[in-house]
């Protein structure tokens, strides 16, 4: 799977402590080993 991170994204990550970091690796790493969870976003949210 690949993962692609938009730039407004990784901006806004950037300004992320820590521990919020942590917590989003453990959310993406939850989607990457099961796709299918939650619902499918497309375009600007």
């Amino acid at each position: 799977m690949k993962i692609i991170q938009s730039r407004s994204f990784e901006k806004k990550v950037k300004r992320f402590k820590k521990q919020e970091k942590k917590i989003l690796d453990k959310q993406i790493q939850k989607i990457i080993d099961n796709p299918s969870i939650g619902q499918e976003k497309k375009g600007d949210l």
